[in-house]
């Protein structure tokens, strides 16, 4: 499936999923620590709440510190004031602070005098996923919360320019290992098996590159739409899905699977994808290709979201930091690890899938 977006840049969270009702995250913990703010000029007439995190206080084997992930990071907190849906524009509020000791603190923040307002909580550290979270707060609540991170694995792979313009870089991370990998193919169809290697992939037109970028550093992570879902980034919603259904309305969403990606030349800049230039290319040129594992205890979760179309049809969404909410992409498609296409939700079988296995492949047309 070909499916035109606008992306900030390749910094993306992609993921698939059920449309059905998903319960709220809970959250628990303390906070403190100092914070300094900054903001735009609002005449909206303010009450105050407090939001505190403990960031990173845990065992788990997800989760713990590595050599490359053990700065304290910083804390970022955007307030809609101005009540449109997005944040950081004209009439928002934003905190910034640094975590210090693994703790955060915003104690004095400025909401809207009624109601509840929504605010965007983003924690970032070196080497490890950012955690975001949209939450709403009432005049005087004080919202507590416990926030995991996790590391990334990075990987850089050098470009040739006098030997070869043409060609995919290709990015991933090993199953079985879970090790990440790169590599230059000659074409889109060259990508490894995902199934029996890898558990997720992205491929890109070298061509696309500007001609100064000498090599791209990759930084990824995949999870688990049902064990992972506290790392879920921003609200269970999503917008932009006309598919079958004919209207623009917020759906819910359930997560079967999500990827973080974030690549970026010799520089440290992240990658432009206007995927513009004055070659006569074909679609498939420009097409990005996205893979993901489906985690066998999720299976049940897939349905056949175009029953008019061969195969089974899997949603694909972005995430939209603009709004902390999902954006839809398009239709991926169901394949067992062979790549052998699935035909029908029927086929699906839960009790051979620790052997035959299931990814999800989409490919993304970036719009201009």
């Amino acid at each position: 499936m070909v499916s035109k977006v606008r992306l900030k840049g390749l910094v993306i969270f992609v993921f698939l999923i059920g449309l059905l009702s998903f319960g709220l995250y809970s959250c628990g913990g303390g906070g403190g620590g100092g914070s300094s703010t900054s903001s735009t000029t609002s005449t909206t007439k303010t009450a105050t709440a407090s939001v505190s995190a403990v960031v990173d206080n845990s065992t788990s084997t997800r989760t713990r510190a590595v050599s490359s992930s053990n700065s304290e990071g910083i804390a970022k907190l955007v307030v809609d004031l101005n009540n449109n849906g997005e944040f950081e524009d004209e009439g928002d509020k934003t905190y910034k602070a640094v975590i210090t000791n693994g703790k955060v603190s915003f104690p004095q923040v400025s909401i809207r005098e009624k109601g509840t307002t929504k605010v965007k909580l983003t924690i970032e550290k070196t080497g490890r996923s950012p955690f975001e979270k949209v939450l709403e707060l009432s005049p005087n609540a004080s919202i507590n919360l416990k926030v995991e991170t996790v590391p990334v694995q990075v990987v850089t792979q050098k470009i040739n320019r006098s030997k070869s313009n043409s060609g995919y870089l290709v990015f991933g991370i090993y199953k079985d290992s879970n090790k990440p990998f790169a590599r230059v193919v000659a074409s889109r169809s060259d990508n490894i098996s995902l199934g029996t290697e890898a558990k997720v992939q992205v491929a890109i037109p070298v061509y696309k590159l500007s001609d100064n970028v000498s090599s791209v550093t990759a930084s990824l992570q995949i999870f688990d739409g049902k064990k992972d879902v506290k790392h879920f980034p921003g609200e269970f919603k999503g917008t932009g899905y006309t598919s079958t259904r004919g209207d623009n309305e917020p759906v819910a969403l359930q997560s079967v699977s999500f990827a973080y990606m974030k690549l970026q030349d010799q520089n440290g800049n992240d990658l432009k994808n206007d995927f513009t230039d004055n070659k006569a290319r074909t679609m498939d040129d420009v097409e990005m290709t996205v893979q993901l594992e489906v985690p066998c205890d999720n299976l049940d979760m897939i349905k056949d979201d175009d029953n008019a179309k061969n195969g089974v049809q899997v949603p694909l969404w972005t995430y939209n930091y603009n709004t902390g909410s999902w954006t839809y992409v398009g239709e991926g498609d169901l394949y067992y690890d062979n790549g052998t296409e699935v035909k029908n939700v029927g086929d699906i079988d839960n009790s051979t899938c620790s052997s035959i296995g299931y990814y999800v492949e989409g490919i993304i047309s970036v719009a201009n």
